[in-house]
């Protein structure tokens, strides 16, 4: 999970970890950030997306070679 995060662009990943990992709420993180409560909003959607994403795909390749060792 830290290398989807890790590959994150920084302004995704900072609500992320301000969110997820810290337990701001999207008004704090706003206010922390300068930011609108819709853009906060919309950052940590995407960021959630995006990591769900980068998880499916190590998913997949981890059942390819779990597959491949047990068909060996």
């Amino acid at each position: 999970m830290e290398a989807g995060i890790d590959e994150l662009p920084p302004a995704y990943r900072m609500v992320l970890v301000l969110r997820d990992a810290e337990g701001h709420s999207n008004a704090e993180i706003a206010e922390l950030l300068n930011l609108s409560l819709t853009a906060v909003k919309i950052r940590v959607h995407r960021a959630r997306l995006f990591v769900r994403k980068q998880l499916g795909s190590a998913m997949t390749a981890l059942d390819r070679i779990t597959a491949a060792e047990v068909e060996s």
